[in-house]
């Protein structure tokens, strides 16, 4: 596309931007709102999926950066019948994948990889009969790890394993450290540090040495300074502590009583305050050095996490069928009762609108189905999401599982009926019970006629921070959405897609030039052409073992570095940045991050961050390259 044809696109589609803007009412966030997972300022931000939508269960506070979109009551936009009862919470990676696991008992259980249309990517399924602790975890380049008697990792693409860690004793549910480091508990009393790489040892240790102390049954937290809290429940049932472990001494710093059995991890306050459930019925807030700051009781039986809401209210729900919101000073706010006398014995996921998602456990005297509770933050009901119960085991009833949001809004839960849901506002049903091919990524753009421009609606991006600039770019037909109307715009990029995006905002005649890269085979057939001439312009290159690796996420110093090379700017190799985090930009791209960021094209994400490994998602890269055209001559 020439340089004037750009112009008038450009000016064309500003102008068609500001009336839609007008007849829409749409308000855009800032860029700095909702842009990435965060765990919570009391938590050393681990190396997961930040891109995606919940890429864990536990180590955060439970509070979606996301507003589920749901009616009164929503309905179900669709339901997938799984193999048996899909009974942890679900993840979600950047590309909107959903991933949770199957009981399958007494088989072997199952990890599903579920698109966000319902319809089942893989399934994997695990080498023995023990059952996945918790739920699983998607690391930063979107490994899945899932835990039983061995810690597995998973091709998210493919769902074959990458490799497997083997203990023999059943593991907790995994966490990740900022360092990459895996750590896992098993129930011999030791905690164990994997590499993330190979899956190898790092190294292991037993706080409590040759006495019988189960430290599987909860996800280890990993505070802001690295120490490693977890549950220790003795074999006994005589005392129970939440224990806190130093990483670089590999000793125990402290133990605090929680009088009895823990069943579900503790979450961690932004001023290192760790607050712990345990089985008597209290919820414990305890200081950073293990001495008690005070203790809630609901004389009733907790069994699951507690969560954090950003005003510091914490949530906690009990067998007793009440939910209690509790001041940060440990006085009530307030409590909330069941319809149906059901257990709340799930943890709560708190929602960017402070709403409250509690889902029961176990049938009351009055009914067999479960329920998905909404509470608005002020203790009232928002509305009810039925499962009707079926026959379970010779039993009748419904159990539900704990929640997750995606980024559309969507809410994602599974059940003991041995179906998994999709609800939302004014859905239609349905009913997904095979595996549908997959729908189509970043291909051929669909391309309106120049005389007859017709404003790209997509149906996920109101709202969104980049939203004017993803309209304006795929009115330059430099972004394309999804068969499905979507954008996707927190899903990331990959390299083939980006030397796409690439090639149509420079408007360069693509070349027919054979690829030479060890894997030129792997490259989509509608990315070759594209790949081949950003290769041949020096814009984009491969790896020292001559690969191109298409299918992996750019990140953003290499999207740096093709900003860089194309403007041909002068880079000096032994400047700083001015990003908080420089100390993590490697010192090669260090110039280069710098000068793009002079020249106004990259500019970092919230707090002054750059986060030079983390991928760049479709919302950036139509920033990012719309920001590019304004240098182009």
């Amino acid at each position: 596309m020439g340089g004037w044809n750009r112009r008038c696109w450009a000016a064309l589609s500003t102008l068609v931007i500001l009336a839609s803007s007008v007849l829409l009412s749409v308000s855009v966030a800032s860029a700095d709102e909702h842009t990435t997972f965060k765990q919570g300022d009391g938590y050393a931000a681990g190396k997961y999926d930040i891109q995606g939508a919940q890429p864990t269960a536990d180590n955060w506070e439970r509070r979606s950066r996301y507003a589920a979109v749901a009616g009164s009551p929503p309905k179900m936009k669709w339901k997938l019948a799984t193999g048996d009862w899909a009974s942890s919470a679900p993840v979600i990676g950047s590309d909107g994948t959903i991933y949770v696991k199957d009981e399958n008992f007494p088989g072997k259980p199952k990890v599903y990889a579920i698109r966000p249309d319902g319809t089942v990517k893989w399934k994997f399924e695990a080498q023995s009969n023990a059952a996945f602790s918790g739920s699983p975890v998607i690391a930063a380049d979107g490994t899945i790890y899932v835990s039983s008697t061995h810690l597995y990792a998973i091709n998210p693409e493919t769902g074959v394993e990458k490799w497997r860690f083997k203990i023999g004793l059943q593991l907790s549910p995994p966490a990740i450290a900022s360092d990459g480091t895996i750590y896992v508990g098993s129930n011999d009393g030791t905690l164990y540090a994997i590499n993330q790489t190979n899956g190898k040892l790092k190294w292991s240790v037993a706080p409590f040495g040759d006495e019988i102390v189960e430290l599987n049954q909860v996800t280890p937290i990993v505070g802001k300074d690295g120490t490693i809290y977890m549950s220790a429940n003795y074999e006994s049932d005589v005392v129970h502590f939440v224990i806190a472990i130093d990483p670089v001494s590999k000793k125990l710093k402290w133990k605090f009583n929680v009088l009895v059995s823990m069943y579900g991890s503790p979450v961690i306050g932004p001023d290192g305050t760790i607050y712990a459930t345990s089985g008597a019925g209290y919820l414990f807030a305890i200081r950073p050095n293990g001495t008690e700051k005070w203790r809630f009781n609901t004389g009733e039986w907790i069994g699951s996490s507690p969560a954090l809401a950003e005003d510091g209210t914490i949530y906690t729900g009990t067998s007793g069928a009440y939910v209690y919101a509790v001041n940060p000073n440990g006085s009530l706010k307030w409590k909330f009762a069941t319809d149906s006398n059901h257990a709340f014995d799930r943890a709560p996921l708190v929602d960017a609108n402070g709403t409250i998602y509690m889902a029961t456990l176990l049938p009351s005297e009055h009914t067999a189905d479960g329920y998905l509770y909404a509470i608005n933050p002020n203790g009232s009901k928002k509305w009810i999401f039925k499962v009707s119960h079926s026959k379970i085991g010779g039993t009748t009833f419904a159990d539900i599982a704990e929640p997750a949001i995606g980024a559309d809004g969507t809410i994602y839960f599974g059940a003991n009926t041995k179906e998994f849901y999709a609800i939302r506002a004014s859905a239609p049903l349905l009913e997904i019970v095979e595996a549908q091919p997959p729908v189509a990524t970043e291909g051929p753009p669909q391309v309106p006629s120049p005389d007859q421009p017709e404003l790209p609606v997509f149906s996920d991006i109101a709202g969104n921070w980049a939203e004017s600039s993803i309209i304006k770019a795929a009115m330059q037909q430099i972004v394309t959405g999804f068969p499905d109307n979507t954008y996707r715009p927190n899903q990331a990029v990959t390299r083939a897609q980006f030397s796409v995006m690439l090639m149509r905002t420079l408007g360069i005649k693509e070349s027919d030039k054979a690829l030479s890269f060890a894997d030129a085979d792997e490259i989509p057939a509608w990315a070759k052409q594209a790949v081949a001439t950003a290769a041949q312009q020096g814009y984009v290159q491969g790896y020292e073992n001559g690969t191109f690796r298409p299918d992996a996420k750019i990140t953003q110093v290499e999207m740096a570095s093709v900003v860089a090379r194309v403007l041909k700017l002068a880079v000096d190799s032994n400047v700083a940045t001015s990003f908080a985090d420089d100390t993590d930009i490697p010192k090669w791209a260090k110039g280069t991050v710098e000068a793009a960021r002079q020249y106004g094209v990259v500019t970092g994400r919230s707090n002054n961050r750059f986060e030079p490994q983390a991928a760049v998602t479709r919302a950036e890269a139509a920033v990012i390259l719309l920001r590019l055209t304004d240098h182009l001559e």
